[in-house]
């Protein structure tokens, strides 16, 4: 069976911000990508992204 992995809002804001658990957050998305793992994020999490980075950046 093929790993599957969640990644939340906060998880992958951090990656995009270059926080400290950037890299543990990179190695994540680097692994899951390399060995072809179902990846999931939920809609909601998913808008959170896009307002947190348009509040933060602007339109």
């Amino acid at each position: 069976m093929t790993p599957e992995l969640i990644f939340d809002s906060h998880a992958l804001l951090a990656f995009f911000q270059g926080e400290t658990s950037a890299p543990v957050v990179a190695g994540w998305l680097r692994t899951s990508q390399r060995k072809n793992w179902t990846k999931y994020l939920c809609a909601i999490n998913l808008g959170e992204i896009i307002y947190t980075t348009k509040r933060r950046f602007g339109e």
